[in-house]
């Protein structure tokens, strides 16, 4: 009789634990791709564009493919130095399931945030939440963001002061290079 209990709970565990894998596996799944992308410029799907930003920095970005699901508008972006010999490449989508007229800015991000951590096994974990109270600001940032190896994954939520019904929420990946 123990034997049979011991089978069914063990049983039952295995199923459990496998609706739970597979309740994460499309995002994981995809994030696990994401990260191993050794060079975020292979995530391009057209030739990355000149900004024409002046001073410093030289900012190149062009469209970028869309591989974690509940995403759009990808983008791959590339900032070169000219006093360093530093670059910054990045790979980001907007996240089409961040709560558009949601006004809880930090519930948010931690939603967001509960579906991201288990695929983010063994990698630091910040929160940076920076509400403005100055005039003179024009941006709310709320962010999570892991990092490993020199690379950075995030989810950042900007909020403009000017108009509050004004969001953007996507999801990051970045690269330092040289700096």
């Amino acid at each position: 009789m123990r034997s049979g209990v011991q089978a069914v709970l063990f049983s039952s565990a295995l199923i459990l634990g496998s609706c739970v894998a597979s309740a994460q596996s499309p995002l994981c799944d995809a994030v696990k791709q994401l990260i191993a992308t050794k060079n975020l410029h292979t995530l391009a799907t057209g030739p990355l564009v000149d900004l024409g930003a002046g001073g410093d920095a030289i900012q190149t970005r062009g469209p970028g493919k869309s591989i974690l699901p509940r995403t759009k508008d990808c983008k791959v972006h590339q900032t070169s130095y000219k006093s360093s010999a530093g670059t910054d490449l990045s790979y980001y989508c907007e996240l089409t399931d961040a709560d558009p007229r949601g006004r809880d800015h930090k519930r948010i991000i931690r939603d967001l945030n509960s579906r991201l951590r288990p695929c983010m096994t063994g990698w630091s974990e910040r929160e940076e939440f920076n509400e403005s109270t100055s005039t003179l600001a024009w941006l709310n940032t709320y962010a999570v963001e892991y990092a490993k190896d020199g690379r950075k994954v995030s989810i950042i939520r900007l909020t403009s002061l000017e108009d509050t019904t004004s969001f953007s929420t996507t999801i990051n990946v970045t690269d330092k290079f040289g700096k």
